[in-house]
């Protein structure tokens, strides 16, 4: 999602009376928390618990107004399994790319170390449009890691204008017609 110093309904208002873009977000959000990376939200970065050896299933949307993301767990495997609600051959990938308003579920299987993991989501641009990089952070936590003392490990993230990327997961999701 997106956060904004201003109402929502506002934002929405102006840009459809003047017909200009909405104005830019301040942060984005991962399940409504802008992360450790804003000052104001640094207690408050959200954190998915998880044992070793299992595997969750996380539908990850992106609520973003304008602009396509990149989501991606350092050191993790994604599954993806579904794209808006329609089932998909399975593919798996260290990087997902959502356009606004999509969906896409991934099975995360916790086969790493016990310790804490940053999950990230970070702006992926096509074009060279100037606008703000707001990336933010949560943090995966598996039962019995130290996280009180210890940074989460961080992944390494494609640049935001990472097309090559972008292309490569779009073009690998398949559905299961056959």
């Amino acid at each position: 999602g997106e956060w904004w110093n201003a109402n929502v309904e506002e934002v929405e208002r102006n840009a459809t009376d003047t017909g200009n873009p909405p104005l830019e977000s301040i942060a984005s959000t991962i399940n409504g928390f802008p992360g450790d990376l804003f000052n104001c939200s640094q207690d408050k970065t959200y954190t998915l618990k998880v044992k070793r050896g299992k595997t969750y299933l996380l539908r990850v949307i992106n609520a973003a107004l304008n602009e396509q993301h990149f989501f991606k767990v350092a050191n993790h495997t994604l599954t993806v399994v579904a794209m808006d609600a329609i089932y998909t051959e399975h593919y798996n990938t260290d990087v997902i790319v959502l356009a606004p308003g999509q969906t896409v579920d991934v099975l995360l299987r916790t086969n790493q170390a016990v310790d804490s993991y940053y999950m990230v989501f970070t702006p992926y641009r096509s074009s060279n449009v100037g606008t703000n990089n707001i990336t933010t952070r949560g943090v995966i936590i598996y039962d019995g890691a130290n996280s009180t003392t210890k940074t989460p490990i961080m992944p390494i993230l494609p640049d935001e204008h990472d097309t090559p990327t972008a292309h490569k997961f779009y073009t690998n999701v398949t559905g299961m017609i056959k």
